[in-house]
């Protein structure tokens, strides 16, 4: 697995692609870069698509490529369009998407295995969909991809678009999500239970425009027909979730802790205390955390309530025992994405 890190060098602060072994759980490799990349997809020959969104001051259009095997990192695409984020292998082209956390035109980039252009697809004008709130159904070669449509005026709602990788179809699928939740944060499908789980930051409400309230629950749809079966509740806000079949365990991040669903049970069965910015399915059997706290106290001169040191780590947890197997102080960021792992796919990315 790779993550994003800063570390202060001779020279003064240097920002790094760091590889973690996670086998032996040491760090194996250290690559120099100069860009704070946002998002780190990992691919099956080994290499990682970085993508730079953006920096404090503007937009870009930048995806590049560490080679493993040269132990190097290139350019390799632009973007026609700003503010790309999650990048989707399938076969021998990339579909990056375009605008996805912003409220404005919403559309994939289609490059081929080189990183040459291709063609666009626009999935909406003013629509959002972030990171984690897509699902890649391999046995149809399509995406599900959960917005939010900004184009009714008065306010957002929820809208599924599917996307079909192969004939680029796109067409929009009838559900009942809006009366239901919103604000999609992440959705995760469980193949072989036929469910599909989502996280919002807010729940659904009777008609647009109606006053709408914090959700903390993780809701739980029948697949394919998106049938609200049940809602678990969490007790906080939930965020990013990763689940892992083999041990029927959901794990849902919630900013300041991380809980642990049985998905048999559909209960809460553990909760850790860890301040997790992103959590990542790295192993069948292992999840990488990225914990930010700030650790608060009383200046020591002024008295006043303050920030006094920020505790950033990089958690490996074993998913089997819950048990964490190490961790790895200092300045941290994104961790990288398997799409094989993260979706559960076979063979569409062999």
């Amino acid at each position: 697995a790779y993550v994003m890190q800063e570390k202060e060098t001779s020279l003064g602060w240097r920002k790094f692609l760091t590889q973690i072994d996670l086998k032996t759980l040491e760090i194996k490799n250290e690559i120099k870069v100069n860009k704070p990349y946002s998002y780190l997809t990992l691919l099956k020959n080994g290499d990682v698509l970085l993508t730079y969104s953006r920096d404090a001051t503007s937009l870009k259009k930048i995806v590049d490529k560490y080679v493993f095997k040269k132990n190097k990192v290139t350019s390799f695409i632009k973007t026609k369009g700003y503010y790309p984020s999650a990048v989707i292998p399938y076969k021998k082209q990339h579909f990056v998407l375009l605008g996805a956390h912003s409220s404005g035109t919403l559309s994939f980039d289609v490059f081929d295995k080189k990183g040459k252009y291709k063609s666009n697809v626009l999935l909406g004008k003013e629509a959002m969909c972030v990171y984690g709130s897509i699902v890649f159904l391999e046995d149809k070669e399509t995406l599900w991809l959960f917005l939010e449509d900004y184009e009714p005026k008065l306010d957002s709602i929820p809208k599924l678009v599917s996307l079909n990788l192969k004939t680029k179809r796109i067409e929009t699928i009838t559900t009942n999500l809006v009366s239901e939740l919103s604000s999609i944060v992440s959705v995760v499908l469980n193949k072989k239970e036929k469910k599909v789980y989502i996280s919002s930051s807010v729940k659904g409400r009777e008609k647009i425009g109606d006053k709408t309230d914090v959700n903390y629950d993780v809701y739980v749809y029948k697949y394919p027909e998106l049938i609200l079966k049940n809602k678990i509740p969490t007790g906080k806000q939930p965020d990013y979730l990763v689940f892992y079949p083999e041990q029927k365990k959901l794990y849902v991040s919630h900013g300041l802790s991380m809980s642990v669903i049985d998905t048999q049970t559909e209960k809460v069965i553990k909760t850790f205390p860890f301040h997790a910015k992103r959590i990542e399915k790295v192993a069948d059997d292992k999840l990488m955390i990225w914990h930010y706290e700030h650790i608060f106290g009383k200046d020591p001169n002024t008295g006043a309530e303050t920030t006094l040191r920020v505790d950033d780590k990089i958690i490996v947890l074993d998913v089997v025992n819950d048990k964490v197997l190490k961790e790895f102080v200092g300045h941290f960021g994104p961790i990288s994405r398997n799409p094989n792992l993260h979706w559960q796919l076979n063979e569409v990315n062999k």
